[in-house]
Order: structure tokens, then C-alpha cells, then sequence
């Protein structure tokens, strides 16, 4: 086919954009920000008569529950406050606890204060580890609040097939079914959407993994699958399955589940975990005071 003529296809029938270039730099700058709801001014979970979020969590010697209610605030009234997430427990162990996450951005270490209930104090804390696991779960600080772009570095690769469905919460819906009174399904949304695997290692070894790979919505950002490796032995994987919430604003994305699997030497389910929210959880873009987002909603908390 002549240049010209070659031409004149592509800017009639342009390639997708799965397969065209892609920033990758502004990409995974839009997946972050996705990934961490910052398409919203507010969005709450669970508040006042809504449902609660559930994180469920199974490992080899004990099941746990545990009810969430969260309130993140994303325009902050604050100067240098980037973000503010509050975290109310309901039930389990932590019942009556609260966690207060301040964003101030990178470069800044976050502030965690935390309501004790039994010791009735506030508490503040230094940056954990990314590492560190939160709230009893099978999901790290470094998977909810701390790993940003600039904490690896990235690639493009061909990884094989895009799937075209996730799995793993349907597999999780053996045993967490009854206790969400709901079936867990796989979740088929990836058809027809621009994918891309892309290849994250991080600037500062770990002892949990030496690279991701990661499985992007080239359009929205969204990353529906994240695979945790250490040398080539799977450990770790995560899927999300996003969607928008408002429509006509592809920032504004949410999950009804993030289930996260955690693999043995020989490739078997060791542990897992599952957040579950139903749609109607969210509030999108509900402006309370800021002062919710303070000491003193901590102090107010009730066992």
C-alpha cells in the first residue's frame, strides 16, 4: 500500500487505543488518581443510613468481618491538604475505632490519627511502612493510601491475552456468600475496553514483591488487576472492578468489590480478602462540613 493511501486509512479507521501510543506518565498519573477517587469532591460510604462497606477476610487459621463506614474528602478547605480519609470500624475487633488519614501530598508524610476506644485517646502516628498491613486485612498502607507513580518505576509489555472477565471475587464467593447475603459473580465489564499490561518495579526493594503487572484501562485509567511478583512466583493479586459512577465524567469511578488473593510457594491460595459495596453505599460529591474530618467526629465515635 502506497504511503499516502496508508495514511488516509488510519485517519479514517484509526487504531484503537489499546493499540496506539499511550502516554504512559500521564496514564498512570490519571490511574493514581482514579484509583484514590480523586474524580470526586466527597464521597462517602456507608453514611448514615446507607451500607455499610464490608471487608471480609480468610487466612489458615481464623475468618474475620468487619464493617466499614468511610467519609473521604478530596477538596480540603486546609492549605497544603491534599486529601482527608475517615475510617469508622463497626464491627470485629476494631469496633469502635476510628482512623483519620491526612494527605498532605508527595513529598510530605501522611498523618494517621487513630481513636483508641478502650484507652478513650486520640492517637497519632508516623507514615507506616508500605508494607504494613492495614486493618486486619490482607491489604497494605502501600495498596490503600501510600504507593505512588513516582515510587516505581514503569513499562509497557505483552503479557499475553487481556482477560475478559475477573475471576477471583467469584472464587472468594464460596465461602463469603452467606456472610454478604448476596452472590458473588464473575465480573465481565472488561469487554471491549482499551487495555494494556504495564510492568511497575519499585524505586525501593521490598520484602513482598520485585514487580507488578498490572492490567490498565487505556481511556479511563482504571486498573482492574494487579499480579504481585517475587522473581516469577505470583504472590499477591488484587482486581478491582471499576466503573463510573457519574456519568459523562470518566474520573468518577467506583468498585462494588477489591478482592485480594495471597499465593503460597506452590501457586495455592494462602489467604484473601474482600471489600464488597454495594452501588448504592456511595454518595458522590455531598458537601459536609470540614470539620467532619477532624479530632473531634473521632472523640464522638460510639462502641
Amino acid at each position: 500500500m502506497k504511503p499516502r493511501i496508508w495514511l488516509l486509512v488510519v485517519a479514517l479507521f484509526p487504531l484503537p487505543l489499546a493499540a496506539a501510543e499511550v502516554d504512559l506518565d500521564a496514564l498512570l498519573e490519571r490511574s493514581w488518581r482514579v484509583d484514590h477517587f480523586r474524580g470526586f469532591e466527597t464521597l462517602l460510604i456507608g453514611y448514615r443510613k446507607r451500607p455499610d462497606m464490608v471487608l471480609l477476610s480468610r487466612g489458615p487459621r481464623s475468618n474475620t468481618r468487619i464493617d466499614t463506614e468511610r467519609l473521604i474528602l478530596l477538596r480540603p478547605k486546609k492549605p497544603k491538604l491534599e486529601a482527608q480519609d475517615l475510617v469508622l470500624f463497626k464491627s470485629g475487633k476494631l469496633r469502635g475505632t476510628g482512623i483519620l488519614v491526612d494527605d498532605y501530598g508527595p513529598g510530605k508524610p501522611m498523618q494517621i490519627r487513630m481513636w483508641l476506644p478502650a484507652l478513650r485517646k486520640v492517637r497519632r502516628f508516623s507514615e507506616p511502612d508500605p508494607d504494613d498491613i492495614w486493618g486486619g486485612s490482607h491489604l497494605t498502607y502501600g495498596d490503600l493510601y501510600l504507593r505512588r507513580p513516582g515510587d516505581e518505576t514503569h513499562r509497557r509489555v505483552e503479557a499475553g491475552e487481556y482477560p475478559s472477565c475477573l475471576e477471583d471475587a467469584a472464587a472468594i464467593g464460596r465461602w463469603a456468600n452467606p456472610r454478604l447475603n448476596t452472590v458473588l459473580e464473575a465480573w465481565c465489564g472488561l469487554e471491549g475496553r482499551p487495555l494494556i499490561w504495564v510492568e511497575s518495579r519499585p524505586r525501593r526493594p521490598g520484602p513482598h514483591y520485585d514487580r507488578r503487572l498490572r492490567l490498565i484501562d487505556a481511556e479511563t485509567g482504571a486498573e482492574y488487576q494487579s499480579e504481585y511478583f517475587m522473581g516469577d512466583r505470583l504472590v499477591k493479586r488484587l482486581q478491582k472492578n471499576w466503573q463510573a459512577l457519574i456519568e459523562g465524567q470518566p474520573e468518577s469511578q467506583v468498585y462494588t468489590f477489591w478482592s485480594v488473593r495471597l499465593f503460597g510457594d506452590d501457586g495455592a491460595v494462602e489467604a484473601e480478602s474482600l471489600a464488597w459495596v454495594p452501588l448504592d453505599a456511595y454518595e458522590a460529591n455531598r458537601r459536609l462540613p470540614d470539620s467532619m474530618w477532624s479530632e473531634k467526629t473521632l472523640r464522638r465515635i460510639r462502641r
